[in-house]
């Protein structure tokens, strides 16, 4: 799949990715927003202090998406 963007939705700031997958997208989307710190690379790629053990979206308007901190810290 390509995918090209105009040079008017060109942001220099934002980053895309596209990946295919093989699985249906309602279980792709699942997998992406619920069980994030299974597939994100935590030990890598972290905002908070502590060790990060999971990432988070909590699924309701107004949620937080943080990744929450080995010691119980969390970080937005």
């Amino acid at each position: 799949m390509t995918e090209q963007a105009s040079s008017q939705d060109f942001d220099p700031n934002s980053v895309r990715k596209v990946m295919s997958v093989k699985a249906p997208p309602e279980v792709a989307w699942r997998v992406f927003t619920e069980k994030m710190g299974t597939w994100w690379p935590l030990a890598e790629y972290k905002i908070g202090k502590a060790k990060a053990v999971d990432a988070i979206i909590e699924p309701h308007v107004g949620g937080r998406w943080y990744e929450l901190g080995e010691d119980g810290s969390t970080c937005d």
